[in-house]
Parts: structure tokens; sequence; C-alpha cells
């Protein structure tokens, strides 16, 4: 999740000629710079290129740290994107030094007229170039230009390891004086890493590989698919990945993850190591992501693998994330989790180290509705710290397994490796019991023992010394279940069946098939006794509205044609929906699951993912403000974007982060056209009463949006919610604050 609120202050100017441009103006107040920007980019030939310009005389007391994340953040510009450097009057700054700072604080090429042995020369389209006469010359941040001169040494043959390679690319980013840590570019350094190998193999380098160093910046896709040559990186488990590259001598492996791509690769000693940016020699593997942080990037559900043989060629289908066959669990297993050998649900890495550590591979757990959870240190958390916390990934696979029981009457035994905020919550929430492993020191000596929280207890019960979890104590912890009240939820079974389903895909197939029994009144009225227990949960909250849209409606599909958006890019805006046109089952699940939309003329391309994605809200938007649907119908389903358990899972955290924004700002426009009405209906003296909290609004956005959003957003906003207010007669009321909310769209990350 994104954290506090990273908002630009002053105003982003846009000076436009031939070329855009767009200058960061500190201050509300005009400047010497505008005039001298409007004629320069009057001047400028960059056709399809958007300059940043920054000046170059705030360097000295640091550029804001805000400008760099804003800039960042709108990935969809990168490629579009440079940077030039200005000074206090507005001209063009080409002093080297002052050039490498910007590029260095903002972590991106800066712009150049002029030739230097520390840059490189580009072509029109940006790339590398080879003959002719460049376009310009791009100053390359110091851990860019460090990695990349070590990954140009490597295609050349100048290395005969890579344990040279890894102390080249070392001495380099030491040299420039570049922090490898706060600006990895792993992408650069697996680059030269894996041209090392293919070299020192004697293979020939693929040309689309050798191409990569014609981009002036890599990213981890890039390299993958270069690498790749149509071969998709698969999922794998760290054990699962040792047990191959140990077993096939010479083959490697690319872990791609968080936005990194890093090397593992066999070691001299018979082991695995990894290669990352920064370090002279290679690290030791371990498939406990506990105590190895690139293991933990493995554990991720997002992260993928590419396997290569010594020759660089991709090895497909290979079993790398096979789990040992179990017993069905007691519940439909989260998305992300596994079931151990008796049944049980684990949530988190739990490898066979942990497992055997704390003994929980000689307890009979079977028949006894068992969570299982591998609790970790977030990075950057101290050892010291006595308390961990779970990731959010794990929380919701924890949640959602704990509700699983719940609907199943059980009350289930959580054995958690920490006690944790989150792990305790569940066992409040759904009527659980913990246990949980204590280490206390005793003078020079480190003890180790078990405890159990029972809900509604404010302190834990002491089950007994020793490192290991006993049958014992497992019977204890089962005693004290069986000793509270019996649940007796009356959730129907088809009704259970659908609260324990991964996806939205899944739920629209279950009510399709289920939809005259789903949409029975007794199916409202469990519903409703549940909502106590997870109130503000968006997953629940949608089901709740598929029924409550089943209830007024004869099918799943009740309108004649399928609700679906009317164009195919997201910066044209829906045209009102015809009378009568009302919310059905088929329109929340395609727009909960964003059906692929097909091309409206033949031989166009269909809209990618994200276009498609802001299609269906733009449509929720029209139809909102159309009151096809309620404004609390509206909220529901623009907050369950992503909600589900799969989404969750294996989502990018930044499409996550999205789906919250938009959703913020359905929020504020409802609240908005509200306030307005209650003012007109008060009378007064026209000035508007506005309850919105612009400082939560302000921490939502932070997460988003990115230039897509933006675009989006501006003709939403101009072609649809203008006209709307006009017609209530809220235009000049919501001015100022429409005004403010466009401004925080456009300048918070």
């Amino acid at each position: 999740m994104a954290g506090p609120a990273d908002c630009l202050e002053g105003v982003l100017q846009t000076v436009t000629g031939p070329g855009m441009g767009v200058y960061w103006q500190p201050t509300a107040t005009p400047d010497a710079v505008d005039q001298h920007l409007r004629e320069l980019t009057g001047a400028m030939t960059t056709p399809g290129k958007v300059t940043v310009f920054v000046r170059g005389d705030k360097v000295d007391v640091g550029i804001d740290p805000a400008l760099r994340n804003h800039l960042h953040r709108d990935s969809g510009l990168q490629g579009d994107l440079q940077i030039k450097v200005v000074d206090r009057e507005g001209g063009l700054v080409t002093t080297g030094d002052v050039e490498r700072s910007v590029a260095n604080a903002l972590d991106l090429p800066v712009a150049s007229t002029r030739w230097a042995a520390d840059r490189i020369a580009v072509d029109d389209a940006g790339r590398v170039s080879l003959t002719g006469t460049p376009s310009a010359y791009l100053v390359l941040p110091d851990a860019v230009n460090a990695q990349r001169r070590a990954a140009v040494d490597a295609l050349a043959g100048n290395f005969a390891s890579v344990g040279e390679f890894m102390s080249s690319a070392a001495g380099n980013l030491s040299g420039l004086g570049a922090d490898s840590a706060a600006t990895p570019h792993t992408a650069w350094h697996a680059l030269g890493a894996y041209l090392t190998a293919i070299r020192a193999s004697g293979a020939s380098v693929p040309a689309a590989v050798t191409d990569l160093l014609r981009q002036p910046m890599l990213t981890a896709e890039q390299l993958a698919a270069a690498i790749g040559n149509g071969a998709d990186p698969q999922p794998a488990r760290p054990d699962g990945l040792a047990d191959h590259l140990l077993s096939n001598p010479g083959d490697f492996a690319l872990v791609i993850g968080g936005g990194q791509i890093h090397t593992l690769a066999p070691g001299a000693g018979g082991g695995l190591e990894w290669l990352p940016p920064g370090q002279t020699t290679p690290v030791p593997f371990e498939t406990d992501g506990a105590t190895d942080r690139l293991t933990e990037l493995l554990e991720q559900p997002e992260a993928r693998v590419l396997v290569l043989n010594q020759r660089g060629v991709p090895q497909q289908t290979l079993p790398l994330d096979r789990v040992p066959a179990a017993p069905p669990a007691a519940i439909n297993p989260p998305t992300g989790t596994t079931v151990g050998p008796q049944g049980q649900v684990q949530v988190g890495a739990w490898p066979d180290k942990t497992t055997n550590r704390l003994g929980l591979d000689t307890v009979n757990l079977r028949n006894v509705p068992t969570i299982m959870v591998d609790a970790r240190f977030p990075e950057g958390t101290k050892a010291s710290d006595p308390v961990k916390y779970l990731q959010p990934r794990l929380t919701d696979a924890l949640t959602n397994a704990g509700f699983r029981h719940f609907v199943q009457d059980n009350r289930p035994l959580i054995i958690s490796t920490a006690d944790t905020p989150q792990v305790r919550q569940a066992a409040e929430s759904f009527g659980g019991v913990v246990v949980y492993p204590v280490q206390t020191a005793d003078g020079m000596e480190v003890k180790s023992s078990w405890k159990m929280h029972v809900p509604g207890s404010l302190e834990p019960v002491a089950l007994g010394d020793g490192q290991f979890l006993t049958q014992t104590m497992v019977n204890q912890a089962v005693g004290a279940i069986d000793a509270m009240p019996a649940l007796d939820n009356n959730v129907p079974p088809v009704l259970k069946d659908l609260l324990s389903l991964n996806s939205y895909s899944e739920a629209q197939t279950h009510w399709s098939d289920n939809f005259t029994e789903l949409r029975a009144p007794t199916m409202g009225e469990a519903l409703g006794q549940l909502s106590d227990v997870v109130p503000a949960d968006r997953w629940f909250n949608v089901m709740r509205l598929t029924h409550a849209v089943a209830s007024n409606t004869e099918a799943f599909r009740s309108m004649p044609q399928p609700i679906e958006p009317t164009v195919r890019n997201s910066i044209d805006t829906e045209r009102a929906l015809p009378g009568g046109t009302t919310a059905d089952l088929q329109f929340v699940f395609d727009f909960l699951t964003s059906r692929e939309l097909a091309p409206l003329t033949p031989g166009t391309a269909a809209p990618g993912p994200y276009q498609t994605r802001l299609l269906w809200d733009g449509l929720l938007f029209r139809m909102m403000l159309g009151r096809n649907l309620s404004a609390a119908e509206a909220m529901v389903l623009i907050n369950g974007v992503n909600a589900d358990d799969y989404s969750r899972a294996v989502m990018d955290p930044a499409r996550f982060d999205a789906a919250e924004s938009h959703a913020a700002i359905f929020a504020a426009i409802h609240t908005l056209e509200q306030d307005g009405l209650a003012t007109l209906r008060a009378g007064g003296d026209g000035v508007m009463a506005v309850n919105i909290d612009w400082e939560a609004l302000k921490a939502q956005l932070a997460k988003c949006p990115n230039g897509a959003d933006r675009a989006a957003l501006l003709f939403r906003f101009k072609n649809v919610l203008q006209p709307h207010l006009e017609d209530l007669g809220l235009d000049q009321l919501a001015k100022p604050s429409l005004g403010r909310l466009n401004n925080l769209i456009y300048l918070c990350h």
C-alpha cells in the first residue's frame, strides 16, 4: 500500500510549441522562467516527446523528492519523457555537473545539447545513436551509467567469469559514488551477468538482447521478454527452483518480481548463489525467505522465473511450483495459500526448515480446522522489534481463511510463527484460538516457550516450554476451542459456496448456475447476519449487492443487450444511457471482471487491459450520475474493483492502489453533488459547505493517478460531470471544490 500523501506543491505549467513541455513552478506565482520556456518550446523539434523542465539552481538545496516520485509514478510516460535543465531565467543549462546532479536526483536521463565522455548520443527515437548525426545527448543517472558500462563490457567478452563482472560493476558504482541500494537498476546488472555467462559458454548472443544496449534505460520486463524470446516466465517455489538448478548443472535463473530482476546461478562450492547489484561477490541462496531477502521476493505470488541453460536457451514447462499432494482442506484455500500434509491451510511461505524448527511435522492436526501463518519481519524492521507484522497479502489470505471457516461454523486453530496484531484480530473476529512461540532472554540464555491467545482474554495462556509445539499443547488449544459455544450461523450451503470463492469470475459462474436459489430472501437475511463480522470487507459488500440486484431482476441478464462501454478510448466519454436502463448481474460482473471489449471497427485493435478498466469505470461514472443505479450501489462497485481474493493475492499493488484512488474520486464527486443540492434547497448566500475530507482524499490520490488515469478523468469531468452540474444548477457553486479536486488529481501521485 502507498504511504502518506506525497503531492507536489506549486503548479505544473504546460508550455507548448511543436514540442510539448511541462515546467514545475515551485510557487503559485509565475516567475521569469515562464516566458523563456514558451520561446524555447516554440523552437523545439521533439515530436512525440514530453519535456519536463527542471530548475538547475535548485539542485544545491535539493530537488523536491515529490517531483522524482511524480515522474516515476507516471510510468506510462517514461518512453516519451525527457528532462531538460534550465537556469533561473529560463535558459538551458549545459554545465555537466548540474545536469548530472539533476539526473541523479530524479533517477532519470537528462537531455543535453553537447557531447562529453560521460554521456550517450541518441537518435530521434531516443535510442543510442549508431550512425548519422545524433538528435541529442543524454546524461544518465550514475547508477544506470555504472551498470550499463559493465553490461557493454560483458557483451565485448571482457570478463572471464561472473565474479569478474560483479567486481567491475561494483567498482563502476563505487567510482561514480552511486547508491546501488537506493537505485539498484537490477535489469542492467542482470543483463551483464547474462552476457558474461553466454560469452563464457561460447554461444552467440541473440540480436534482441544485443539491441537492449541501445536503450538508455532498461526494465525487468524488457529484459525478460528479449531473453525469453517468446517463452513466458513461470511461477516457482524456492525449493522447486533450487532442486531444478542443482539437478541440472549449467542452468541458471532470472527471478522477476516487484519491478526487479535478479540472477540465481550455481556457485563454485556446489550451492546456489544470487548475483545482486552493488556486491563484489555472489551471495549464498537460502530456500527460506525469512533469512534471505531475495528469496522472499521469489516467495511472492506475482514472482516469475525464467530458467536458462548454460547457452542461454529458455527451459519451459518445468515443475518449479509443484506442491506435495495433500488431503483436502476443510475450506476452499484462498489464493496464494497451500494445503499442508494434514489438510491445514498454510498462509505464507512455510519452507520445510520452518516446519521442522517448530516441530510442526510431529503433531497430529487431522480433523482440526487449522490455519498456519508464517509471519515475517517486513524489510527495514529491526530484528530486536518484538512484534512481527503480516504483509497485506498474507493478512488478506488469513482473513479470508478465517471467514470461510466461520461460515462453515468452524472455530479454527491458528498456529503462527509469531504473535502479530493481524493474527490476534483474526482470532477475535472469527472465534479461533492462536498458538505461537515466544523467545525470552534469561541472562545470557534465550529460552523458548509456547503461548495461546483465546478470544476475549486480556492475557495469553502459557502452554509449555521448549522450541517444539507438542501434541499436549495442541490438545490443550483444541480443548479451549471445544469449551466455547458452538457456532450456528445458519448459512445455506449454496451461499457458503459463494462466499468461499476466490474470484469474481468464479462468483459469476456460481450466480449464473444458481440464480433462483441465491436470490431468495433467506439468502439476504443470512448475508445481513454475517455483515456484523466483516462490515468493511469490500468483497463481502459486493456479494450483498449482487443479492440486492438479483432481487430486483428476473434473470441474470435482464436487459435486452449487455450494458457495456460504447467507446474504445478512455479520453472519449460515454453518452447517457437509454431510459429504463438499470444494472443487472451481467453488468455487475462484467464491470468487476473488466470484461474484454471487442473492437468497434473490424480490423482495429481491441483496447488493452488498463484501457478496458478505465472504460468500464467511465461507464459506471455515467450510470451513477444518470441514476441508472444508485450512488450507494456505484460506490460498492467501484470499491469492489480488485477486491476479490484472487486479485488481492496476485495483482501488482499499484493496480490495487489505482482502484482505491478511483473509488475516492467517485466518493468525492458524489459528496460534492449532494452538498450542492443541499445548499440549493437551503437557499442562503450561495456559498457551499463541502464535506469532503481533503487530507484523506489527498492520501488516497497519493497512490494514483498516472497519465492514462488523469487524461480519462480530465475528459470525464469536462464532458460528463460539468454538463451534469450545469443541469442541476451547481456549476458555479461547485467550481472552487472541483478546481481543488483537479489540482489533487494532477499533482498527487
